[in-house]
């Protein structure tokens, strides 16, 4: 701390809580797990942002086109609105019918169930981690499919507002 000109400085040691009989390892894993997942989720929210943006982007084309009658922009919008919905987040409730977790959720799921216990991280979830990790990259792939579709729009379409990618 800067006070007065002088420079007043201390080292300090954080330790868990005492009640708790968890060793100094078992907290670094279970950091190393939450910071893992939060990489994850936060890759995620941005893949689902793209989708939503490239989603309403196709939207607004396809308004706009409506007397060519474009398959192809339909087309590509449905298949990504069913692939987000299917596989990165839940779509909107409906009819109050429970469905399966997606990506997000799962992910958020399991974030919870490693922070919200004095355990470090166990086999099965470390092991969890990584196949939401492959899931996350395999997702990362199919959008890289998809911009091919959205580029063959942007040809198609070259003297229309282009479908910006992020």
């Amino acid at each position: 701390i800067d006070y007065n000109g002088e420079n007043f400085s201390t080292e300090i040691s954080v330790i868990g809580d005492t009640r708790i009989n968890m060793s100094v390892s078992d907290y670094k894993s279970k950091l190393d797990a939450l910071l893992e997942l939060r990489n994850i989720l936060s890759g995620t929210h941005k893949l689902i942002d793209q989708f939503n943006s490239v989603i309403d982007q196709l939207s607004i084309l396809n308004d706009k086109l409506m007397l060519k009658n474009n398959n192809l922009i339909f087309d590509t919008h449905e298949k990504l609105v069913a692939y987000k919905d299917e596989h990165l987040m839940r779509p909107p409730p409906s009819m109050g019918y429970r469905q399966r977790p997606r990506l997000r959720e799962e992910i958020k799921s399991l974030m919870n169930a490693i922070d919200n216990t004095t355990n470090p991280p166990t086999i099965p979830q470390l092991e969890r981690i990584k196949s939401l990790k492959d899931e996350f990259n395999n997702h990362q792939k199919e959008m890289k499919a998809f911009e091919k579709s959205i580029n063959e729009i942007n040809s198609s379409n070259a003297s229309l507002p282009q479908i910006i990618l992020r």
